[in-house]
């Protein structure tokens, strides 16, 4: 199955998990000894499971739920539990291509996301979709920053 994303988090004890996002077998995260698949057939509750981006964030302790961005929304895994966000009211449904940490000036903790409907900030326990207005012009952008292929 072809990999669309990957990213490194710390489970329990500090070890070192890998994870590889599919194109439709969801999740496989590597612990140094063996593969392990999260997929829907598998109890993972993701929106889908062809995985386009992931993130871990961290709280001040060093953990934090890892970030799966699928075709169909986004899904947050704890560690333990998974949680199908785009079940939930205002959480985009369409695909997602991108997903960055930030923090803003005051120090609060937000999360951005970049679907192929347009842009999406969760912050404050609030979950806004960027009017066109405050979007990217993504044609304005691929004009200011031109690939190099």
């Amino acid at each position: 199955d072809s990999v669309l994303a990957l990213a490194e988090t710390r489970g329990i004890g500090g070890r070192r998990l890998v994870w590889a996002g599919t194109r439709n077998g969801g999740l496989s995260v590597w612990d140094g000894e063996r593969w392990r698949r999260h997929d829907r057939a598998s109890g993972a509750d993701l929106p889908s499971d062809l995985v386009q981006a992931l993130l871990e964030t961290r709280d001040e302790a060093g953990r934090g739920p890892l970030w799966v961005g699928t075709r169909e929304g986004v899904a947050r895994y704890d560690g333990e539990r998974w949680r199908n966000l785009a079940a939930e009211p205002g959480w985009p449904t369409s695909s997602v291509l991108a997903l960055l940490e930030d923090r803003t000036a005051e120090g609060r903790w937000a999360l951005w996301i970049g679907t192929s409907t347009g842009l999406y900030r969760w912050s404050d326990g609030a979950i806004t979709q960027l009017k066109s207005s405050e979007s990217p012009n993504t044609r304005r952008l691929r004009k200011t920053f031109p690939s190099s292929s």
